[in-house]
C-alpha cells in the first residue's frame, strides 16, 4: 500500500491549526495573516488648502487600536521640504509620528500612506491627525466643506473636514480568544487525535511511501 503525499500535507495542515487551536494560542499567531480595514474615513474632496505650518483634523475612533493613516494630499513641482504626521491626544501631546520625504508625495492630489507606529486608541474619545512641514513649502490637503464628517471638527472650523483614512486590524483574533475555553479545549482534542492517526498510518507504511 503506497502513501500518497497528500497524507503529509495534511498532517503539516493539523500541524498548523494544532498551534493556533492550542489552549496556549495567542491572536499574535493569527494578526500576520490577516487584513487591515478602514476604521474613519472622509473620502469626499471639494478642493484643496494650503498646509501652513500646521492642519489638523479630529476623529473619534471606533477601533482599539491604529495601524496607519492616510491622507490626501499634493505638493508643488521642485518641492523639496519633508511633512510630517502626527496622531495627538489632545493637541500637543504626540501618542504617534511618521515623516516623508517630499519625494514621496504626488504633485497631483492622491492619497499618502503614512505608517505611524502603533498605538492603542479608546473607543469614542477624540484624537488628531495633523500635518506639519515648514511655513514657506508648498503642500496642500483636500477636504470639503458642509461637515461631511460629523464626529469631528477641523483646523479650519466646524464647517471643514479634511480628507482621511485611520486604518485598524480586520481581525478575527478576538473570535478566537474568546472561545469557551472549553470549546477550544474540544477543537484542540479533536484536531490532535485525526493528526495521530495520520501519523500512525504514515510510520506503519514508511517503506512503501519511500518506495
Amino acid at each position: 500500500m503506497k502513501i500518497k503525499p497528500v497524507v503529509v500535507m495534511i498532517c503539516m495542515l493539523l500541524s498548523s491549526l494544532l498551534i493556533i487551536f492550542s489552549p496556549q494560542s495567542t491572536s499574535i499567531l493569527i494578526k500576520n495573516v490577516l487584513s487591515e480595514k478602514i476604521d474613519q474615513s472622509q473620502e469626499k474632496d471639494d478642493g484643496s488648502m494650503p498646509i501652513i505650518s500646521r492642519q489638523w483634523q479630529e476623529f473619534t475612533p471606533v477601533a482599539k487600536k491604529l495601524l496607519r493613516v492616510e491622507v490626501k494630499i499634493q505638493s508643488t513641482v521642485g518641492e523639496t521640504t519633508s511633512i510630517r504626521l502626527y496622531i495627538e491626544q489632545p493637541l500637543g501631546t504626540i501618542l504617534s509620528s511618521k515623516e516623508l520625504p517630499s519625494s514621496e508625495i504626488p504633485n497631483t492630489p492622491d492619497w499618502v500612506s503614512f505608517d505611524v507606529q502603533d498605538i492603542k486608541l479608546k473607543p469614542g474619545q477624540i484624537y488628531y491627525i495633523v500635518l506639519s512641514t515648514s511655513p514657506s513649502s508648498g503642500y496642500y490637503w483636500c477636504g470639503s466643506p458642509n461637515n461631511p464628517y460629523p464626529n469631528g471638527v477641523s483646523s479650519l472650523g466646524s464647517n471643514w473636514d479634511w480628507c482621511f483614512r485611520t486604518y485598524a486590524d480586520k481581525s478575527i483574533s478576538t473570535f478566537i480568544n474568546n472561545i469557551n475555553p472549553e470549546s477550544k479545549m474540544k477543537t484542540f482534542s479533536t484536531f490532535l487525535f485525526i493528526q495521530n492517526y495520520l501519523k500512525n498510518i504514515l510510520y506503519a507504511h514508511h517503506d512503501d511511501f519511500t518506495s
